[in-house]
């Protein structure tokens, strides 16, 4: 009587498979993130500033600074 050894293996191409799409995903996700933050930063801002208003015109009026300038 003769016995045979054998070894069951993992087939190389589905370990290749599989580590090529672990790669795919961890690259997409990287590569996703990266190009997407640039279109959520908001780009230039401006600030408003409001004042309140007074129905007197005389409190509106302008002041001279200096010679020839107002300020109002």
């Amino acid at each position: 009587m003769q016995a045979r050894l054998s070894f069951i293996r993992f087939p190389s191409f589905a370990v290749t498979l599989v580590v090529a799409l672990v790669a795919t995903l961890i690259l997409g996700g990287v590569l996703g993130y990266t190009l997407k933050l640039p279109a959520t930063i908001a780009g230039r801002t401006q600030v408003i500033v409001v004042h309140d208003t007074s129905v007197d015109p005389i409190a509106n009026a302008c002041v001279w600074v200096s010679k020839g300038h107002k300020g109002c």
